[in-house]
């Protein structure tokens, strides 16, 4: 488990696996440069913690210490994707 600046939590396996999608994907070859694909890496971010802005901040009220509980709800949906 491990977090990643502006892409949030993440595994090891998941990092390669993320590397090798932006090489598949359209925008890496398509993209007039680094600065487009990189505004629309942040824009999908952005627009991913949009929809769990208020869990994130019922976690905040409810939780001592948010990294723990961050890291156990990253475990428990990877876990849910590995099972589907």
């Amino acid at each position: 488990y491990v977090v990643l600046p502006l892409f949030g939590p993440s595994s090891v396996r998941n990092i390669f696996g993320r590397a090798g999608g932006m090489f598949l994907s359209p925008t890496y070859h398509f993209a007039p440069g680094v600065e487009v694909g990189g505004a629309l890496t942040v824009t999908d971010q952005v627009n991913d913690t949009s929809f769990i802005v208020d869990d994130i901040a019922q976690m905040d009220d409810s939780t001592i210490d948010k990294y723990e509980s961050v890291r156990d709800f990253y475990g428990q949906y990877r876990e849910v994707l590995v099972n589907k």
